[in-house]
């Protein structure tokens, strides 16, 4: 089932409280410092996405989304803001371009992108605005200009500029490695002239020293840290599997004892919502620019973290270190270098220490992939690597690519034998509906007659053998009417079953469909929910459910026009489904609808032309994020 709650070894509990389509709309606590909330009033987007938030502490954050569906505004107010444009420069990539600060525009981004997406180019304050045309070059008032430039293999030779990571570098490589640095056999850093470093049997960097510093880690069999020495700071982190093995407590012994030190709630994703350490700090950080501010049980700013792309802190920040996710998600030590789950991230290079041990991220439509080293294929702007192994983010304007919103069919497909070692993390969520209309021709939303509405949650997902061994939440709405249950551990039927039953349909309509469905599709890891949405159609327009009469009339506009096996959808509503799919820290969501729109003829047509787009898509989100 879904995550409702976790509990710490000292009794402190986070909550989660979630709606009949397992959204997250409270995260509640209890047992430490009085904090009872810590969000609430979560609300969403038709599509999925959040848009409003009520803080713990009464701070409101809002977003807003343009006729794309990409974010438009985000903002925490009078705490921090931010409005993004995505057309600067002649882009068509979906990749972000200028960020306007709400409250301070000095603080104003700007980025430019080559012809492969690597970022080239990111200013600041009033250059920033020079640099998209909405102001006039003059004296710098932001905190960082920087200019990048790269080989052809990805590998960024040549950084200029001034403020975050500051100081110009020029460098070659020989085999993605910088020419000058010393590397084990493995290709892992073990000199880069400041420190030197040394690793397990794993791979893992176990130390590394400089002049009067030295830092030791050790990790569990996941290869996730849990002990450091940092320069005598020791510490021990307690791990949540079930949050994706994010720390949630860290122990310290300061003298009397070891105790817990400091705790972090999580939104139900994986990112930082909360710090537990000497009171509540709230974490509001927005998804372009990553700026960060942290606000206490009052409300106040406490801290400010803003940073150049890469990561480099900036005159601009204030206490940055009040707490050690600033970039990335990852953890700063205090050498500077950003601990990821599974690598180390080395903020001066802008690149890893060690390759990329995950061979699941190579991406053959993408040569940058293919450099073992390189963060987020050098675009940092519009993605990120919590794990150290494969770059998250999303560009909806790409071909063929969307988180949001696209025409979605219903397939067997397979993700590779990446998706059976993390079958656990896997969740998908599927609606599907249809509403018909007694009046002929079309009729607004006030004049439609019934909807029927059904979405099905599940979890647990096996792709070994295409079936659920976790649980499926089944919701029926029709008119006001809901209806919710549970199926455990369920079989492909059990499945077809539940769609059935909301649609009134009877197994026999069903039972040829079913067979045939099962037989081509049984090689595909996730045709046990996806095909069942194929099937369902099929039997209703076997059964003869496709005329008219049951699902309304036709309007006369639509006689004769290629989509014509739908003629009893009227209107400009009709047959209406969505996907989301949860796979580790990636999500994809997708909607689609037949009506007079769609210009593909029949049901074969719609989903033969729609499975290929939302198969582009997968291999994008789960082959490399691109």
């Amino acid at each position: 089932g879904e995550l409702t709650q976790v509990t710490n070894p000292w009794g402190v509990v986070v909550g989660y409280t979630r709606d009949q389509t397992g959204q997250v709309t409270a995260i509640t606590g209890a047992g430490y410092a009085g904090v009872t909330v810590y969000a609430q009033g979560i609300r969403y987007r038709a599509f999925g996405a959040v848009k409003q938030v009520t803080y713990g502490n009464g701070r409101q954050q809002s977003v807003a989304y343009d006729n794309r569906l990409r974010v438009s505004r985000w903002e925490v107010v009078g705490v921090l803001g931010w409005e993004y444009g995505y057309d600067d420069f002649g882009e068509r990539s979906g990749r972000v371009t200028f960020a306007r600060n709400l409250y301070d525009n000095r603080l104003d981004r700007s980025w430019e992108y080559d012809q492969v997406g690597r970022l080239q180019h990111a200013y600041s304050g009033e250059e920033a605005r020079a640099h998209v045309g909405r102001g006039e070059w003059g004296s710098p008032t932001g905190p960082y200009a920087h200019s990048y430039e790269y080989d052809v293999w990805g590998n960024m030779v040549r950084r200029v500029g001034w403020g975050g990571w500051a100081g110009a570098f020029s460098v070659s490589y020989v085999g993605n490695r910088v020419v000058g640095l010393g590397y084990d056999g493995a290709g892992d850093l073990v000199d880069d002239g400041r420190q030197q470093y040394g690793y397990d049997a794993g791979g893992r960097q176990a130390w590394a020293q400089g002049s009067g510093y030295r830092l030791e880690q050790r990790y569990d069999g996941d290869g996730l840290r849990v002990k450091k020495n940092d320069n005598g700071d020791v510490v021990y982190y307690i791990r949540s599997s079930v949050l994706g093995g994010q720390v949630v407590a860290e122990i310290r012994n300061w003298g009397y004892g070891w105790s817990w030190s400091r705790g972090y709630v999580y939104w139900p994703g994986g990112e930082l919502l909360a710090i537990q350490a000497g009171g509540v700090k709230w974490v509001h950080r927005d998804p372009v620019v990553k700026s960060q501010r942290l606000t206490d049980e009052a409300g106040n700013v406490v801290a400010v973290v803003e940073l150049d792309p890469w990561g480099g802190e900036t005159e601009r920040s204030e206490n940055p270190r009040y707490h050690p996710y600033v970039y990335g998600g990852y953890e700063r030590d205090g050498n500077w270098s950003d601990q990821a789950q599974r690598r180390v991230y080395h903020g001066w290079y802008s690149r890893f220490y060690q390759p990329d041990p995950w061979e699941g991220s190579y991406d053959l439509t993408d040569p940058q992939s293919f450099n073992r080293y390189a963060y987020v294929r050098n675009d940092p702007v519009n993605f990120t690597d919590p794990s150290g192994l494969d770059a998250v983010g999303r560009l909806i304007d790409q071909p063929h690519w969307t988180e949001i919103c696209f025409s979605a069919a219903y397939s067997g497909c397979g993700f590779g034998p990446e998706m059976a070692a993390f079958a656990e993390d896997f969740s998908l969520r599927q609606t599907f509906g249809y509403n018909y209309w007694d009046l002929p021709g079309y009729a607004n939303e006030a004049e439609q007659g019934e909807y029927r509405y059904l979405s099905i949650v599940a979890t647990g997902f096996d792709p070994a053998f295409g079936i659920f061994r976790g649980t499926v939440q089944v919701v029926t709405t029709q008119g006001n009417q809901t209806e919710a249950r549970t199926l455990r551990n369920p079989t492909y039927q059990q499945i077809v079953d539940a769609y059935l039953q909301a649609f009134g349909l009877d197994q026999h309509m069903i039972n040829k469909q079913w067979r045939r469905g099962k037989r081509e599709n049984s090689g595909g890891y996730l045709f046990t929910l996806l095909q069942s949405g194929v099937v369902l159609l099929e039997a209703l327009k076997a059964a003869g459910e496709f005329k008219e009469g049951r699902f309304g009339v036709l309007h006369e506009k639509e006689i004769g026009k290629p989509w014509r096996d739908f003629r009893s959808l009227s209107g400009a509503r009709g047959l209406e489904m969505s996907l989301q799919i949860t796979f580790n820290t990636k999500t994809l969501r997708a909607w689609a609808d037949v009506d007079e729109y769609n210009p593909y003829q029949g049901l074969r047509g719609f989903f033969g032309h729609t499975w290929e787009v939302f198969r582009n898509a997968l291999l994008n989100i789960f082959g490399g994020g691109r």
